[in-house]
């Protein structure tokens, strides 16, 4: 097939690969797409000693695979749901749509949430169209969060059953070990040096931090974890992914298990002043910054455990 016929059918089949692939590299991937098929379409030719035809274009499309399938194969690693997934996705986030909206209407006509065990779906507000409008606008967004999480989680566990990810491999591109070096420097920055002029209450004149002393007491554990990570990041920076680089980016992860468990149970990160503007709203406040500590906390563990891990295994497998 010459390279300037425009044939409706390749155009079709990459504009829904494309729909899928990423902005920034999509272009590039789908020039890439294209000369393969048309290069198959020339062996098909040269193989049936005739000139390429539609015949031979429909054939190379079918052995390429459907375009959703063909587009996961390049953003799998880079979408939470892939594109083989999407329409599934977009079905069943609908359909959870549809039963919240339902919910919302049922709770709204009884006056008072409703109750489905831990969960509690609350009526519209006061003030009409704008109260049903972001009731709506909650719900959706609400719904596709949670779809994707599900999706993606199932996504990975299906590529995983399947035999697509049996290595733990580290990305140890220079790009991404810069930036990563670089993130924990400005983290450390800001908890050492900005902590107390970003993480503030004011009052008139005078600034009141957030961070708590207990915190502030502590801080040396998280900077040493913060620093053990500018290591391990430069190490791969120098060495790549060797035994030795994993071993100790290995230790990183356990280090920082090590203080996030440390600081779950001590006393709470961020907590509100003891001031008399905030007397009436000060223990609600607290408590939910004391809850919110918690959760960034536990997750942050959670990471710190599946990195630990995941470098284990990897030193295991070279």
């Amino acid at each position: 097939m010459p390279a300037e016929t425009t044939s409706p059918a390749l155009a079709e089949y990459l504009g829904r690969v494309r729909s899928h692939l990423p902005v920034r590299t999509g272009g590039d991937i789908l020039r890439e797409l294209e000369s393969s098929v048309r290069d198959r379409v020339d062996d098909l030719a040269a193989a049936a000693g005739r000139a390429p035809d539609d015949e031979m274009l429909r054939k190379a499309l079918a052995e390429m695979g459907e375009p959703e399938t063909v587009a996961a194969a390049y953003a799998r690693q880079r979408s939470l749901v892939g594109p083989a997934d999407f329409r599934p996705f977009v079905v069943w986030t609908t359909i959870l749509f549809a039963v919240h909206l339902g919910l919302v209407g049922v709770a709204t006509m009884l006056g008072h949430p409703l109750a489905l065990g831990p969960i509690a779906v609350a009526p519209t507000g006061p003030h009409g169209l704008v109260s049903t409008a972001a009731a709506a606008v909650h719900a959706l967004l609400l719904d596709v969060g949670l779809m994707a999480f599900v999706f993606g989680g199932t996504g990975r566990l299906r590529r995983r059953l399947d035999g697509s990810a049996r290595t733990a491999h580290v990305e140890t591109s220079p790009r991404v070990m810069a930036g990563r070096i670089a993130l924990s420097i400005l983290v450390a920055l800001v908890l050492s040096v900005f902590r107390d002029r970003v993480f503030v209450v004011v009052t008139g004149n005078e600034t009141h931090p957030l961070f708590t002393e207990w915190f502030v007491a502590v801080l040396p554990l998280v900077m040493a974890v913060l620093a053990l990570a500018v290591v391990s990041d430069a190490l791969y920076l120098v060495l790549g992914e060797t035994r030795f680089s994993l071993a100790i980016d290995a230790l990183h992860g356990l280090a920082g298990l090590a203080c996030m468990l440390f600081l779950l149970r001590g006393d709470p990160v961020l907590a509100l002043p003891r001031l008399e503007q905030f007397g009436a709203m000060h223990v609600h406040v607290n408590a939910f910054l004391g809850d919110l500590g918690t959760l960034v906390i536990g997750f942050l563990a959670l990471v710190f455990a599946v990195k630990a891990v995941r470098r284990l295994v990897r030193f295991a497998q070279i």
